[in-house]
Formats: C-alpha cells, sequence, structure tokens
C-alpha cells in the first residue's frame, strides 16, 4: 500500500511539474512570413502561444488594429496581413497579445496595398442591378467577388467601379476588388434586398 501511494504521488508531481513547465513557455515571437499583399495569408512562428491570443498590428505612422488568429498552435498563428489607408508599400510592426495583457516582442513586416474601398451605393442592392463601389486605387480592376462567387466590372476609374450583382450572391455577402496581379482590396459587406431580377 506504501508502495501504491508513493508512485501516485511521484506520479502527480510529475503532472505538476510537467504542467507548470508548459504554462512557463515564453511568449516569443521568432519569425513572420512577408505576404505579398493586404489581406494576404500571414504565418507567425514562436513559442508560447494560445487560443486566447490576439495579433497587433501598428503601422508605421499609421493606424493600430488589433486580429484574432485565424489558426492556433503552441507554435504557429495564422491571420491576414492588415489594411493600410493609400496605395503603396506599407511597414507594420506585428507583435502577439495574450491574455491578461502580456505581449511579444515585434517584428517588421512589409504589406503592399493598392486597393481602398470605403463604400458601396446604392447601400441596400438589389440582385442583377447595378452597384457602384467607390475606394482609391482601383483603375486596374477587373474583378469584383461577391463572396465565392465574381463578376467583371462594366467600368471602371480610379475611384469607381460599376458592377453588376449577380442573382446568385446572398445577403451579407464580402464584396472585394481584384486586380490582374491577384492584389486584393479591403471587404465590404452588402446587404441584399429580396425582389431582384
Amino acid at each position: 500500500m506504501k508502495r501504491l501511494l508513493a508512485g501516485l504521488f511521484i506520479a502527480a508531481s510529475l503532472a505538476l511539474v510537467t504542467t507548470a513547465a508548459s504554462a512557463s513557455t515564453p511568449l516569443r515571437l521568432k519569425s513572420v512570413t512577408n505576404p505579398e499583399h493586404s489581406g494576404g495569408a500571414v504565418t507567425l512562428t514562436g513559442t508560447g502561444f494560445t487560443v486566447g491570443d490576439s495579433i497587433k498590428w501598428v503601422m508605421t505612422a499609421g493606424p493600430t488594429t488589433v486580429a484574432k488568429p485565424l489558426t492556433v498552435t503552441p507554435t504557429k498563428l495564422t491571420t491576414k496581413a492588415p489594411f493600410a489607408p493609400g496605395a503603396g508599400t506599407h511597414a507594420w510592426s506585428v507583435a502577439v497579445i495574450a491574455p491578461k495583457s502580456i505581449i511579444s516582442n515585434r517584428l517588421t513586416v512589409k504589406v503592399i496595398t493598392g486597393l481602398q474601398l470605403v463604400s458601396i451605393s446604392p447601400a441596400d442592392a438589389y440582385n442583377c442591378h447595378m452597384v457602384t463601389l467607390h475606394g482609391s486605387g482601383l483603375a486596374g480592376v477587373n474583378l469584383v467577388w461577391f463572396g465565392s462567387s465574381y463578376q467583371k466590372p462594366s467600368a471602371v476609374t480610379s475611384t469607381q467601379i460599376q458592377v453588376e450583382v449577380s442573382e446568385f450572391v446572398e445577403n451579407g455577402s464580402e464584396v472585394v476588388a481584384e486586380d490582374p496581379s491577384g492584389l486584393h482590396s479591403n471587404p465590404l459587406v452588402i446587404t441584399i434586398l429580396p425582389g431582384g431580377c
């Protein structure tokens, strides 16, 4: 009986030590992949990541944004690159924020932003009707995505895109502009009213 109790005590002690060791893994960011453009995939590798973490992006002389990761393991997080106002290549510092406001070291990533959507008019749209997307850097856009389907615009300028909403677009779909190089805009959510087509 004494041997059994001793064995159980040793096993419990080892479990506590192992748990303490894993809980004390430092939050550290080791590397970040450079995305091709805003909205592109980004992988962060490091140690001490947990499900409750957030990713903080701070643009040099620009905005700050915080996002939840798409996937999480103890050593890898995935997310999408942030959007910045204005076209060009922007430098962002990125860090991981753990629960209780514990923050990792920062690394720098360069993100290309060229397409910026601001609004859709009319604000409430119908399937099979034209809408106008307003924004900047739009002159090269050749596709507009409505959720998982796309349409070719009928007219494009640097600040406006005219495109027909197809009959298959659902209310609440994300609208994204794309140019021939694969550069994507930030998404806007479209409101679809019944009665179109």
